[in-house]
C-alpha cells in the first residue's frame, strides 16, 4: 500500500518542484510577495523531504520483496520528516527575525530540539529496525539527507527572511544618506 501512494504521491511533487525551478509557477512581473514566498518555501520543504523520502523507500521496497510487515516503520518515518518540517519552519521562522522576542527565542530553540530529536529517533530506527540483509543501510543515507536537506532549508529560510525584509521595506539603505 505504501509504495503505491509513495508512487502516485512523488512525481507529482517532481512535477510541481520542476515547474517552480523553470519559473512557470512563480512569474510574478510586478515583484516578489509574501504570499508568493510562503507557496515557494512550503514546496521547497516537501521536495527536499521528498528526496529523503526516497532514499527511505529503498528500505521499505527492499522489505516489500521479502514479503516482511514494516508498515508500521513507514509510518514512524513520515512522522519523524514530518516533525522534522515542523521544527525546521518553527527554527527558519524564527531564527532571522527583526524583532527578537521571548516567544522568537523559544521557538527557535524548540525547532532545535525537534530537529535534532528527529535525527536521533531517525538513528534509532536504523538500529531497531527488522532487517534481513542491507536494507538497514537504507536508514543511514537516509538520516545523512535528512541532515545535508535540513541545513539547504535553513540556508532557505535565511533568504526567505531577506527576501521578507525587503518587501517589508526593513533594512533599506536611504540612498540620499550616502
Amino acid at each position: 500500500m505504501y509504495v503505491k501512494s509513495y508512487m502516485v504521491i512523488s512525481p507529482i511533487i517532481w512535477i510541481i518542484a520542476a515547474l517552480c525551478v523553470a519559473g512557470y509557477l512563480f512569474e510574478n512581473k510586478k515583484g516578489y510577495k509574501i504570499y508568493y514566498l510562503n507557496i515557494y518555501m512550503a514546496i521547497n520543504m516537501i521536495f527536499a523531504n521528498s528526496i529523503v523520502l526516497n532514499a527511505g523507500m529503498l528500505y521499505f521496497i527492499g522489505m516489500n520483496y521479502e514479503n516482511q510487515d514494516v508498515f508500521n516503520y513507514w509510518l514512524y518515518n513520515l512522522f519523524i520528516l514530518f516533525m522534522s518540517m515542523v521544527g525546521l519552519v518553527l527554527f527558519g521562522r524564527n531564527a532571522w527575525e527583526s524583532e527578537v522576542t521571548r516567544l522568537t527565542k523559544f521557538l527557535r530553540n524548540l525547532g532545535i530540539v525537534i530537529i535534532i530529536g528527529t535525527l536521533l529517533a531517525l538513528a534509532i530506527i536504523w538500529i531497531v529496525a527488522p532487517t534481513i540483509g542491507d536494507e538497514s543501510r537504507a536508514f543511514f543515507i537516509e538520516l545523512m539527507f535528512l541532515a545535508l536537506t535540513n541545513l539547504l532549508n535553513i540556508r532557505a529560510f535565511f533568504h526567505y527572511q531577506l527576501a521578507k525584509d525587503e518587501i517589508n521595506g526593513v533594512g533599506k539603505i536611504d540612498s540620499e544618506s550616502n
